[in-house]
């Protein structure tokens, strides 16, 4: 065996001076001791162990907790979980990096894998460490029964919640049960209106459903389960949530009935509407009107669920939502602006009044330089996307004395 820490002990007395003994020299200069951390690392593995729920014979649920442990001559730098006992090797993906340490010990939670029947089904975790060198060390691994029961799962609970109100129509809906699920037996319909699937929304007592962009998402331990509309919801309209008896545990127990919402959820009562009352003024009208090499305007806009951009051009041709995506205004007073670009407002607002001015160069995109009348237009988009009708304002300039 390689004693590395005799090794360190020998460094210390030939830099005090010491002559060490003969034997332990031609050791150092054959290799078989060292005192070099990197080289020691490389000559084992490290060494430790792994507990289930501190040591419990038995657990009902998948979710447990490991007291995890390890030491190395140096430094351990990793661990791997696993239900099954293969080594993996030391570039695996899996790894959990932690710090170097040469004394690890955490606590970490860890899901077991869903039993398949019910009764006492016997689960083992196994762990593997590795140090910075990239030893891996031998298997160490705990057991615990995990008992699946025959009780039939329920509905906990739904989101949005039965009989809630002023849903937003970009919503996901979930349904978590009393117990772990398994995950195949949680469906619904992705490619069509037709109400099929485990899991179904409707707003026409199921005569047609939602149809959804994915299958269910899962979460909280195989508990709650998650799908997402293909599109928007409709404006102030009330759905309902149904689970159908296809659902399952992890043991096999189906639910004992069909889950279905009371009233359901009633999406915003007035939906997205455009921002309203949008206005663009120029400010200083009587100088500009014989003067001027910049604009300086007033913005204002309404909306239900607040304004979160505005965009401003010399051309009444609408812009597209997705022209570009909204940069932050400067953080000034009144903000200088470019032409055509969709700007974030300060803070979101229902009542937006802002100043903002374009420079020499974005209104000659305008006026050219020339004398004349000129339109700027405005536009205002809101929080759920929508886009206001176009609001402009006019003014005769007389640039010749710009230059």
């Amino acid at each position: 065996m390689r004693y590395w820490m005799i090794a360190i002990l020998i460094a210390f007395l030939l830099g005090c001076g010491t002559e060490p003994d003969p034997e332990m020299k031609r050791a150092l200069d054959d290799g078989t001791i060292t005192s070099d951390f990197d080289v020691a690392d490389t000559w084992g593995a490290p060494s430790g162990s792994v507990l289930i729920n501190n040591g419990d014979a038995s657990t009902s649920k998948i979710a447990v907790t490991l007291k995890l442990s390890a030491i190395d001559t140096v430094h351990v730098s990793g661990y791997f979980l696993s239900e099954t006992n293969s080594t993996p090797s030391a570039t695996a993906s899996g790894w959990v990096t932690i710090a170097n340490t040469q004394n690890y010990a955490a606590s970490v939670d860890f899901t077991l894998l869903i039993p398949g029947a019910v009764g006492e089904n016997l689960r083992t975790v196994y762990a593997w460490y590795k140090d910075s060198a990239g030893n891996v060390s031998v298997v160490t691994s705990d057991s615990i029964t995990l008992v699946a029961e025959g009780t039939s799962p329920t509905v906990s609970s739904t989101s949005p919640a039965d009989s809630a109100t002023s849903v937003s129509r970009s919503s996901t809906i979930s349904v978590t049960f009393s117990e772990a699920i398994s995950t195949a037996s949680v469906t619904t319909n992705t490619s069509d209106t037709a109400c099929s699937g485990t899991l179904q929304v409707s707003s026409d007592s199921f005569s047609t459903c939602v149809q959804m962009s994915s299958f269910p998402t899962v979460s909280n331990s195989y508990q709650t389960f998650t799908v997402t509309p293909s599109s928007n919801l409709s404006v102030s309209t009330a759905y309902k949530i149904r689970v159908t008896t296809g659902v399952e545990d992890s043991s096999g127990n189906t639910l004992s009935s069909q889950y279905e919402t009371s009233n359901g959820f009633t999406t915003i009562v007035d939906g997205p509407t455009p921002p309203t009352f949008t206005s663009i003024a120029i400010r200083w009208k009587s100088v500009l009107s014989y003067a001027s090499c910049c604009v300086s305007l007033q913005l204002s806009a309404l909306d239900n669920v607040g304004v979160t951009a505005f965009y401003i051009s010399g051309s009444n041709s609408t812009p597209n939502i997705d022209s570009n995506i909204p940069i932050s205004l400067q953080p000034y007073l009144v903000p200088e602006i470019n032409l055509n670009t969709w700007y974030s407002v300060k803070n979101v607002t229902t009542n937006l009044s802002q100043k903002v001015y374009t420079n020499d160069g974005q209104w000659s995109q305008v006026t050219g330089y020339n004398t004349g009348t000129y339109n700027i237009y405005a536009w205002f988009r809101d929080a759920e996307g929508s886009v206001s009708q176009v609001s402009t304002d006019s003014i005769t300039c007389n640039l010749s004395n710009c230059y």
